[in-house]
């Protein structure tokens, strides 16, 4: 890293380089996927002074200040055949404007994971093959004044595929967010939402949360080979940050967001479209809420393969005033998971669940 840290300093002819935060923990963005290894065997996050006037462009148009997050990859296919990842690892902050990207030029092409897997490997990992490479992010003065603010951002990891064509019957992994700190205001972030379950609000730190119940339940129904288990649920009241108020405005009294952990037990003869499972909560018998699929996290695959089984979370979202009204009611779920004809699994009125 202290090569890097001098190279990166020739290349922008800067006055100074700085590690502002550094995270040298390897974290595996693959672990749930059998075949190959997308490893962040660490990353710096540094601030640079006074650098070359050709570097104005990336920077905000300004040669002052800027920043560079790099992340140290490893590609690592343990499969017996050929895999097509795609190696683009694109990060967002909370609230940012500037759009956020890699640059090879930031790094030597012999370093540049970019570079060793489109160039010299031509955009396939061979079975066995293994690549390690820098990825860098140049980081305007606007981002990095959200990075302080926020402390953390969002992850988008690889797709991997088994074909060239890129086609979706080929598609390994589809590719997930993750919480990357960048601060160690950031770490206490990561470390407070991992009590949560992971909906969107928590991924993407939209605000805080409030534990109000959690509950253990186990419940299961099986209906014509398709099991269905309620493991358990939060319900958690959010207190959104200032770059999301707006999008709760209407919720005068308040947002509180029941999470749902589901696991999926696929016995029946045909695949499971496992994003396409629809959610109905009903309070009382009177109010009814429809899952929040812009709240809920991306799937590693949207598919569950007859014989197979799989986890997910439904997430409902509720007004204030809503839920103090009904929150000592019964409160039922209602799962509808149908195939990928889109016909229904299991009889029909099959899946209700008690949660209160």
């Amino acid at each position: 890293w202290e090569a890097y840290q001098a190279k990166l300093q020739e290349i922008l002819e800067a006055e100074k380089v700085e590690v502002l935060y550094k995270n040298l923990k390897p974290i595996n963005l693959s672990e749930d996927v059998e075949g190959i290894d997308i490893i962040i065997n660490g990353y710096y996050y540094y601030e640079i002074s006074n650098f070359d006037v050709d570097w104005e462009y990336v920077f905000g148009d300004q040669t002052e200040k800027g920043g560079v997050i790099v992340y140290d990859i490893t590609l690592r296919n343990t499969s017996d055949q050929d895999l097509y990842p795609v190696p683009t690892f694109n990060t967002t902050v909370t609230g940012n404007e500037d759009f956020i990207t890699n640059n090879n030029s930031l790094v030597k092409e012999s370093q540049s994971i970019n570079w060793l897997f489109h160039n010299d490997n031509e955009g396939v990992l061979e079975a066995g093959q293994e690549i390690r490479g820098f990825y860098p992010l140049p980081i305007t003065p606007n981002t990095m004044e959200k990075i302080e603010a926020e402390g953390i951002g969002l992850m988008e990891t690889p797709a991997v595929y088994t074909s060239e064509d890129f086609e979706t019957e080929t598609l390994l992994a589809r590719g997930t967010n993750i919480r990357i700190p960048f601060t160690t205001k950031g770490e206490e972030i990561a470390a407070a939402a991992a009590d949560f379950y992971p909906d969107v609000y928590t991924l993407e730190n939209w605000g805080n949360k409030t534990l109000v119940d959690e509950v253990e339940l186990s419940e299961t129904i099986e209906s014509q080979g398709l099991s269905i288990t309620i493991d358990s649920y939060q319900l958690t009241e959010l207190e959104p940050n200032e770059d999301y108020k707006d999008r709760f405005a209407d919720f005068e009294d308040g947002a509180y967001l029941l999470t749902v952990a589901v696991t999926y037990d696929n016995q029946t003869k045909k695949d499971l479209q496992l994003d396409m499972v629809s959610g109905t909560l009903a309070l009382a018998d009177m109010i009814r809420y429809f899952s929040e699929g812009l709240l809920e996290p991306r799937l590693e695959n949207r598919e569950l393969l007859a014989g197979e089984t799989a986890s997910r979370y439904h997430t409902f979202l509720m007004d204030g005033k809503t839920y103090e009204k009904f929150a000592e009611d019964e409160w039922v779920l209602e799962l509808k998971p149908q195939d990928t004809d889109f016909d229904r699994l299991g009889e029909k009125d099959a899946f209700f669940f008690e949660l209160k």
